[in-house]
């Protein structure tokens, strides 16, 4: 394919990245039009590509439906190269939007000596390329299952576990295949191994968004907003691991009440709580034993990695990354003014501070991205990446407002973070902390386990 077919033309200027915004905001409304027509085929497609592309925001994910509908896995020019791979010539690349660091010519400088207006992060359009648009060596497949879901249901029902959750199967649920109540999840013994992995995620679901204890339930959707939220997370997740998912429903639809601001964020809420539940289940063994359709000793070829929206773009300015010892927790300073430096951002100067105990530590800078460490000592640690507001397409929001109904107690719950969509800002410049976190191993550990799991968040 020479030509993805676009959503809009987007300029080969700085009007790029706004450019692409608009092209997000563009497709939302060619999708509200379809559901008040009585249509639902867009918004499968977008649920189909969130299946394949869980770990791109929605506004990226809304980019590569609408410039390549058929796109299967997609990666940097680079990252191509690296699996033995060529983009083909005359191909055009799927334009995604990405944050962009500038080296720091002043680094030597103390915080308070740098210019105000001198830029430090940007964000612009940079380019993937779809599998098909690519030549070279076979890749190696996913392990993907069809119709069984096998090993992935006892990783789901671990993965659930986990999380403090108690399961139970009942003979009936009077009429109902799962229930889920704050803390527990019964489901009928008489499900396939498909039905109830559907189920479970269904039900996983409604724990995460709408019943957990952190969930403000006076703030909750309607119950059929709800029960198609939880059933879209279903579809999600089973498609992404291969599972049928062609007798979707059209009461997709009903996820649009007529406010186009909510059904972004429904739309927004489905991604983030499917790729929760994805890579619970990536990250767990299961108990029931190998797959049926893999033998223990069938080694398993490795996965080529997933597109990174950043390190595939080609800096204009040499990107600044900071040195290991940097990456260990320093003093606290800037007390009162509960701000990220903007010279911290580029220089790891001492950290500043959001709000009271809540602390920022030194920012940092890994394959193109910037991050922030928070909280205390050992476990607590963690680290943000820090973003701005020009690509944090959710709704932002304060300290202040994140904790003024219930001391911060839903955040702190929040599986994307007690930090996440929360703003910092010094004079004029406002920049916004983005999760779900990075979570350090204490000691000597704290640099390996960083690069190890950013990679993944960066993917």
């Amino acid at each position: 394919m020479t030509t993805a077919s676009r959503i809009g033309t987007l300029p080969d200027a700085a009007s790029k990245v706004e450019s692409a915004r608009e092209a997000v905001s563009n497709a939302v409304d060619t999708l509200i039009q379809q559901l008040e027509s009585g249509k639902s085929e867009q918004l499968l497609s977008y649920l189909s590509t969130v299946a394949k592309f869980h770990k791109y925001s929605f506004g990226n994910v809304m980019l590569i439906m609408g410039q390549c509908p058929d796109a299967s896995r997609v990666a940097g020019f680079r990252t191509w190269k690296t699996m033995d791979r060529n983009v083909k010539r005359g191909e055009k690349g799927i334009v995604i939007i990405a944050p962009m660091i500038f080296k720091d010519k002043d680094a030597k400088k103390k915080p308070r000596q740098l210019e105000e207006d001198k830029p430090i992060v940007r964000f612009r359009a940079v380019y993937v390329f779809d599998v098909s648009q690519t030549e070279g060596e076979p890749l190696p497949e996913p392990d993907r299952i069809d119709g069984d879901p096998g090993l992935h249901l006892a990783k789901l029902e671990s993965a659930i576990e986990s999380e403090g959750i108690t399961l139970h199967t009942v003979e009936s649920l009077n009429g109902a295949d799962g229930t889920s109540s704050g803390g527990t999840i019964k489901v009928v013994d008489s499900l396939s191994d498909a039905e109830r992995f559907s189920v479970l995620v269904h039900e996983w679901a409604h724990e995460l968004l709408h019943q957990g204890k952190h969930v403000d339930k006076t703030a909750r959707p309607s119950k059929v907003v709800r029960e198609t939220e939880a059933e879209a997370v279903a579809f999600v997740v089973s498609h992404s691991v291969g599972l049928d998912t062609k007798s979707a429903s059209s009461d997709y639809i009903q996820l649009y009440d007529g406010n186009k601001e909510t059904l972004v964020a429904s739309l927004d809420r489905i991604q983030k709580t499917a790729c929760t539940i994805i890579e619970a289940i990536n990250d767990h063994d299961g108990n029931d034993g190998p797959s049926p359709s893999r033998n223990d000793n069938t080694p398993k070829p490795p996965i080529p990695p997933v597109a990174n929206e950043v390190q595939d773009a080609k800096p204009e300015i040499e990107v600044h990354e900071l040195e290991l010892s940097r990456f260990a927790p320093g003093e606290f300073c800037y007390q009162k003014e509960r701000t990220v430096g903007e010279g911290d951002i580029v220089s790891s100067y001492s950290a500043d501070k959001i709000a009271f105990t809540n602390s920022v530590r030194n920012p940092f800078t890994w394959k193109g991205q910037q991050w922030i460490m928070t909280g205390g000592k050992g476990s607590s640690i963690q680290a943000y990446r820090l973003v701005h507001p020009d690509a944090f397409l959710r709704t932002a929001t304060t300290y202040e407002k994140r904790t003024r109904d219930d001391g911060g107690e839903a955040a702190r719950h929040d599986p994307n973070g007690f930090y996440d969509g929360m703003t910092v800002t010094r004079g004029k410049k406002t920049y916004i902390l983005c999760g779900p976190p990075v979570k350090l191993t204490p000691g000597k550990a704290v640099q390996t386990s960083l690069f190890e799991i950013a990679q993944q968040h960066t993917r």
